[in-house]
């Protein structure tokens, strides 16, 4: 198959980028070669579990998808967490608890951050009192409120994987991604979606 040319024109302000096109195309056409031009079969996207419009990666970028293990193989489990949808009343950072309170009432709570691989301090608590119950019932009056059905499963997900240790990053970042560890005995968020091996420890263990 021939292969599809693709301009990448992200970085270019929307009023200049009929013209920028329109010099690359002519660069292309003039000696074979352009800024951010990227020419590739459409069926290679395939590589790549759910076929992104990745045109811009590369060859052995794109090998690196059929020829190693999945992520989510082998033992392992990538989670996203969950969203309190009023931090103000549920997340409270470490130093604004008493110490007896932690484990009883408020326990660490991973939630992305700037970046920062491999280590990170855990910052925030959350409440989670008996099981997250004012949360639940909170997620509940909210969901019902406005999808019709209550619901807390909506935003707080994989619930059974909290507490183990793993590694988390954060889910947008500016400066790459940044893997780091995740203590056992944390609760994470959607927005410090994490990777667990879920053979290893019971599901009630805390």
């Amino acid at each position: 198959m021939t292969p599809t040319t693709f301009f990448r024109l992200l970085h270019i302000p929307i009023e200049a980028k009929g013209d920028a096109l329109a010099e690359r195309i002519a660069a292309l056409n003039a000696t074979g070669a352009a800024e951010e031009t990227y020419a590739l079969d459409p069926a290679a996207f395939a590589q790549i579990p759910g076929s992104p419009f990745a045109y811009w990666v590369g060859d052995s970028i794109l090998r690196l998808f059929t020829s190693l293990a999945a992520v989510q193989s082998e033992g392992r489990r990538v989670c996203v967490g969950l969203s309190t949808k009023d931090d103000a009343q549920f997340l409270r950072l470490t130093w604004e608890v008493g110490p007896a309170q932690l484990g009883q009432r408020w326990f660490p709570f991973v939630k992305g951050g700037a970046f920062s691989p491999y280590y990170c301090d855990v910052h925030l608590v959350l409440e989670w009192e008996n099981e997250g119950e004012r949360l639940k019932a909170f997620a509940n009056k909210r969901t019902k409120e406005l999808f019709g059905t209550a619901s807390w499963s909506r935003w707080i997900n994989n619930w059974n994987y909290y507490f183990r240790p793993g590694l988390t990053w954060p889910r947008r970042t500016t400066s790459g991604i940044s893997v780091r560890i995740l203590p056992g005995g944390c609760i994470f968020a959607d927005k410090g979606p994490c990777i667990k091996r879920y053979n290893l420890l019971a599901e009630s263990e805390h």
